[in-house]
């Protein structure tokens, strides 16, 4: 078995069932074959921007209507920044609660199922939650991962899944540290262990400078 499926695998294992701005992508809905490609063949939600989180998405839209805002989540997350958002975003977490499970089962949501619950990820993320930081980076890491060596068209999207991984780990949050122990730390290792040392070091740098001005925002 190849580190990189290998590596696939563990994510999809690591998935749980805990609790955007995106764009429609131009590209076809998910094929099979685990994690990885449930979104090698689309855009990752939206077409991450090389910044840090803003913190301004818009509660995301859908077919589906988010849970209502003032139900309580299962497991409340820690780390909201953004209290105006909060039971929105604690709402939009929990919405991703059945694909969250569909991933780690496996099972392959269709490209609008994918794009739906990546927006509520990323809103659930800008606005600081924990949970929905490590969740929407790893999903959108493992996607890009998976299938092939990163390409230069998908920088955006690999800098996006680790500044949020980033800005989770230097807050607390154990799961973060744990799947790339390297962005937990202060500064930057030389040597990356992998699947880090197969991403551009330009990119992994860039993920940590995003995630740590938008950390100091958010403090």
């Amino acid at each position: 078995m190849s580190v990189r499926r290998a590596f696939v695998l563990l994510l999809c294992a690591s998935f749980t069932a805990c609790a955007g701005s995106s764009a429609a992508p131009e590209q076809t809905a998910p094929q099979p074959s685990a994690v990885a490609a449930v979104a090698t063949s689309q855009s990752a939600s939206s077409t991450p921007s090389n910044e840090a989180p803003s913190g301004n998405a818009k509660a995301p839209s859908s077919a589906a209507p988010l849970a209502s805002a003032s139900a309580a989540p299962a497991v409340e997350p820690l780390g909201v920044c953004d209290q105006a958002k909060r039971k929105e975003a604690l709402a939009a977490l929990n919405q991703a609660t059945p694909f969250l499970e569909q991933l780690r089962r496996e099972q392959h949501p269709s490209k609008e199922e994918w794009e739906r619950n990546m927006a509520a990820l990323l809103f659930a993320a800008e606005a600081g939650l924990l949970e929905a930081q490590y969740q929407y980076g790893k999903a959108l890491f493992g996607a890009r991962f998976g299938k092939q060596a990163p390409q230069k068209d998908e920088e955006a999207d690999y800098v996006r899944a680790l500044q949020f991984v980033r800005a989770a780990a230097v807050r607390g949050h154990e799961p973060s540290k744990a799947l790339f122990p390297e962005l937990a730390e202060a500064k930057l290792p030389t040597k990356l262990a992998m699947p880090l040392q197969d991403v551009p070091r330009a990119w992994v740098v860039k993920a940590v400078k995003n995630a740590d001005e938008w950390v100091a925002k958010c403090r």
